[in-house]
Formats: structure tokens, sequence, C-alpha cells
């Protein structure tokens, strides 16, 4: 059986102008489907942009790619994780994608990508399907399947669609996204598969028969006036800032939105955080968007340069259940774009948030930098206090309510 590794439509613009060709040209053209540029005001529609990949061959075309956290059994290197091709499992063919990952942190996520090439700097619709392979099926979430379209390579976990669990079948099963994003000055569009990891476990999942096809978008869907409306249907406004949170003169749009609560209620089932960017003046793109956060309530959120580095940190509060409180903080990198500032030591090292039963934020040594105080325990019996040493926020100390 005959497979195409990769796949791309070009636009073919076809001229007829009789009365210019020489008198003897053989008047055989046939009729053709295809659309032609009559002169009128309508365009020729352009044909899709796709990919069709079933690893059958090499991975040369893609890129691999992993956010993940430290080994603590080998300092300094991070988790086992590996992407290559394997004949242990395949949906259809003789070989699939084996993706691989030590997630015993209860953290990681790993990926593959690959350029497509479209209309420069236009909305995009991105239809992406794919076979994924799981040892078995589970009620409880163990890893999510990770996805992604944008104008940039993805860079963090943050950066993707983690919306479908793995798991619900033993097997095989087909997963299906429809993605809205822009493609980027020199029209590429990045598209992106992956598993992240949600419980202790090493797992391995076999991904196959990849189908990409890139749209043009619904040019309409967020008008200049209204950015907001970018954000997924389902999605609930709750709380939303601006903040140039890059220091490059312009400010993007951050909202806080709930899932799965009605509109007249505090509760939600998760909570999540979008980043809106200007893309070009009047015109605005999804930069960042947020894992699902497990909370159900929040307070507005808050602009403050924290650790006085000259970038702005927006701080969420949010709660967890009747009594849980954590805090969300986020900013910019410039190794990592936009990203959740992440704790160093303590009890809540490398998480993607500060604080269980309760979090403070306050200048408790005065010298003009906030500190974090983050409770745990029962009843919140215990308190690390987080301070910033000029890179990240680290523990110093653990206080006990006696």
């Amino acid at each position: 059986m005959l497979k195409k590794l990769f796949f791309c439509w070009l636009v073919v613009v076809v001229f007829v102008m009789s009365a210019c060709a020489p008198a003897d040209t053989p008047a055989d053209i046939q009729p053709t489907d295809e659309p032609v540029d009559d002169g009128g005001d309508e365009p020729t529609p352009l044909p899709p942009v796709g990919l069709a990949e079933d690893f059958e061959g090499n991975l040369d075309a893609w890129e691999t790619g992993a956010d993940v956290p430290d080994d603590p059994e080998n300092q300094g290197s991070p988790i086992p994780w590996s992407i290559e091709l394997s004949t242990e499992q395949a949906a259809a063919g003789q070989a699939s994608a084996r993706f691989f990952i030590d997630g015993k942190q209860d953290d990681g996520i790993i990926w593959l990508t690959h350029p497509l090439i479209a209309e420069p700097d236009i909305p995009v619709r991105v239809h992406l399907t794919f076979d994924l392979w799981s040892a078995s099926e589970s009620m409880n979430t163990i890893t999510r399947v990770a996805v992604y379209a944008g104008p940039q390579q993805p860079v963090a976990e943050g950066d993707f669609d983690q919306s479908q669990p793995a798991h619900l079948v033993e097997g095989w099963k087909t997963y299906e996204y429809t993605l809205e994003t822009r493609s980027s000055m020199d029209g590429q569009v990045w598209v992106a598969i992956g598993i992240s990891v949600v419980w202790e476990t090493t797992v391995a999942h076999y991904v196959d028969n990849v189908q990409v096809e890139i749209l043009p978008g619904d040019s309409s869907a967020a008008p200049i006036d209204d950015p907001v409306l970018l954000l997924p249907e389902s999605a609930v406004p709750i709380y939303r800032v601006s903040a140039d949170l890059d220091v490059d003169g312009i400010s993007e749009e951050i909202i806080l939105t709930g899932w799965g609560g009605a509109p007249d209620s505090l509760d939600y089932d998760f909570l999540q955080v979008f980043v809106i960017a200007t893309y070009l003046p009047g015109e605005y793109l999804v930069a960042w968007q947020s894992e699902q956060l497990p909370s159900n309530r929040a307070e507005p959120l808050l602009v403050e340069d924290l650790n006085d580095d000259g970038y702005p940190e927006v701080i969420s509060i949010q709660s967890m259940g009747a009594s849980g409180q954590t805090a969300y903080l986020l900013g910019w990198r410039e190794d990592r774009g936009y990203d959740w500032l992440r704790p160093v030591g303590g009890y809540f090292d490398g998480l993607d948030h500060f604080g269980e039963n309760a979090v403070r934020i306050e200048d408790t040594d005065g010298d003009s930098l906030c500190e974090i105080l983050a409770g745990y325990g029962s009843a919140g019996r215990y308190t690390d206090v987080y301070y910033w040493d000029g890179e990240a926020y680290t523990c110093g100390e653990t206080l006990e309510d006696s």
C-alpha cells in the first residue's frame, strides 16, 4: 500500500488567454473542475494545506520537544523520556510513533511537532485527527492527550490543549480536534501531538495515522474591538486584566475563565487562564493558555511586579474545595515565554501554584520584595516561606503553627 509521509497541495492558477495564443496552438484543452480566476470580483479559493503521516518511514520531518522536571535520582538531568518509531503497535501498516515518559514525578509533557506552510498572516482552522493506543482503560485520568496548532513552535506545557484524557479505551482510539489559530508572517503553522502526565506512573502510548488539514479560518470570529471572542465558546470569562507582561510596549489581555458552571453560579468544574496578545494593530492571537486548574472559585486578578525585576506578574488567588486556597503567578520569562512562576524547594517544589490551605503575598522582611507564604497540612499547620533569590521564589524556611 502506497503511503505518503507528507503532502501539501499547491495553488495552481491557470490563465487562458486565447487571444494571445499562436495561431497554430491546438484547440484540445480539456474541461477541468479546478477553479479558474475569470477576472471577477471573487478570488479563486485556495485549496487546503495538509499532512498525512503513518510513521512507516522515519521521523526526519518531525521535531521532538519536552517540558519535563529533573530526575530526582539523577540530579541535573531530566526524567527519562523518548519518542521513536516502533513496530510493537500499529493502527495500520507496520509501525507507529512510541511516546514513553517516566511520570513518577507526576509531571511532564512530551511531543512531536511539524511545520506546514499556508498563506502568510491569516486566520486558519486546523483539523487534526490521529489514532492513539493505550495499554488499558481507566476511569482515572492517568495521562492527557496534548495537541497544539500555532504560528510558532510550542515550548511549554501551557501551550497545549489537554482537554481530552488518554486511557479512555484499551487499545486504539481516534482523537479529533478543530483548532483556531493564525499563520505566521512567513506563512508557517506548527502542529504538535503529545502526551502529558497526570498520574504518578511510567507510561507509553503509540500514535499512528496522523491527518492534518489546514483551511482558512473565520476572519470575523474576533471583531477588532472584542478579543475575548477568541476564547473557546464554552469558556465563561470570570475576571480580566490588561498587563504588558513581556514589556514590549503592548499590553496583553489576561482572562480567567470557568468551565462547567452555570452563568449565575460561583462554582465551576475547573478554571483556566488565557493570554490574548495583539498580533497586529486591531488583530489578536491566543498567545498562551494554561492547563485545567483544579479550582472552583477565584478572586479578581491582580497585577504587580512582586520581585522588582521589571516584569509584572498576574496573581490569581483561587479556591480548591470548601476551604483550600492556592495562588498562581503568571509572568513572562525570556527562556520560556508566558508561564507560571513555579516555586523552588519546600512542599510545593516545581508545582504551578503556591499553597493548599492558605496563601499570602507580603513583604515580611521590609526589603521591598514580596515573599510568598504557602500553607499546607491539616488546617494549614505548616507554612513554607518563599523568598525571591533573583531567579526564582525559593523556600527559605518552614513555619509551624503550634
